[in-house]
């Protein structure tokens, strides 16, 4: 009997959603079980390995969990990147649009997911950290200041960073967390828990690169109805001497 190409696109169909979702999905014909679970095994631990690298708290968070987890997504998500390091992403799209509520998660499981995929996100950027200038000039304010490439301020409604095993907040704290994660000139990523008028500035930094610093500063101090600008100019440019050093902006 002749073998068409329609029928061996279809066992392909068969199989693939035989790996993903065993118990709703009838054995293709022809194959062996033994063969299917160890090829369903094999996929879903390459999986897990791709997981547990980008999200090793949640991993530890989850615990008995963590592999209901992993089939759950790999039962229910469809791809849209064939690239591996997408995966983090693809989970992030999961969690927000396709995971629902389940009783067994912790309240803070999207937040954490997004703030561990965001470490990975900055590692692997094809952009580069801004170079520090060995010469500081006496004041900022005169100068155009942007956020670098790799620096992202964040808000959480959950302290992400300080989340742990031993640390699960069950509530949020009556404060939002503020924080910038960047990668720095050694190509480590690493974060600075900020307030929210430094979250502020970093994100008008970030939209407008092309104003003095002086008037983005001015900006600022306007919509927090500060009357005294100058002791803020002084703020400011204090901190963003600081944030220099640390590559989290550059000089445009």
């Amino acid at each position: 009997m002749r073998f068409e190409v329609s029928d061996f696109i279809k066992l392909q169909m068969d199989f693939a959603a035989y790996i993903r979702s065993p118990s709703s999905v009838s054995l293709p014909k022809g194959v062996c079980l033994d063969r299917m679970q160890a090829y369903r095994a094999l996929f879903i631990n390459n999986m897990e390995a791709f997981l547990s690298s980008g999200f090793p708290v949640l991993k530890v968070i989850m615990n008995d969990g963590w592999m209901s987890l992993v089939h759950d997504f790999y039962s229910r998500h469809r791809s849209t990147s064939p690239l591996f390091i997408e995966i983090g992403k693809e989970f992030l799209h999961y969690l927000d649009y396709e995971r629902g509520v389940s009783p067994s998660d912790p309240p803070f499981i999207r937040e954490l997911a997004h703030y561990e995929w965001v470490e990975l996100a900055l590692a692997i950027s094809e952009d580069s950290p801004p170079d520090v200038l060995g010469e500081l000039p006496d004041s900022f304010l005169d100068a155009k200041v942007k956020l670098s490439k790799v620096a992202w301020p964040l808000v959480y409604r959950f302290p992400v960073h300080s989340i742990h095993k031993d640390n699960q907040p069950q509530v949020p704290p009556d404060e939002p967390t503020h924080l910038v994660v960047y990668r720095d000139q050694s190509d480590d990523v690493k974060f600075m828990e900020i307030n929210d008028i430094t979250y502020r500035l970093l994100k008008m930094l970030q939209a407008d690169g092309d104003s003095l610093l002086k008037e983005v500063l001015a900006k600022v101090a306007d919509e927090l109805s500060y009357s005294d600008l100058n002791s803020f100019l002084l703020f400011g440019n204090d901190l963003i001497s600081r944030l220099h050093q640390r590559s989290v902006v550059v000089l445009s």
